[in-house]
């Protein structure tokens, strides 16, 4: 996701020489991250974690289901709205 606390991580991580890759299903949400200088994938095509050092979900929903995560190895990855599954 591309929300408040989303824009606030990119712009720091960015600016401590991060590469950062924004991952929402708003295109104009991915407009604006590309505009900003991320790199941007559609959440419908995110397939697999291993491309990434780090992940950081900001979006309030489960969408990193068990067979994502299994392609995280062991990268780092912080859930900043995990969603209430009951």
């Amino acid at each position: 996701g591309f929300g408040r606390i989303a824009k606030f991580l990119c712009d720091y991580l960015q600016a401590l020489g991060a590469k950062v890759t924004v991952c929402a299903r708003n295109e104009a949400a991915l407009e604006n991250a590309k505009l900003k200088g991320f790199q941007v994938k559609n959440l419908s095509d995110l397939k697999s974690l291993e491309y990434y050092d780090c992940i950081v979900n900001t979006i309030p929903a489960h969408i990193l289901h068990n067979d994502l995560l299994q392609t995280a190895n062991e990268r780092f990855v912080l859930d900043l709205a995990p969603s209430d599954s009951g």
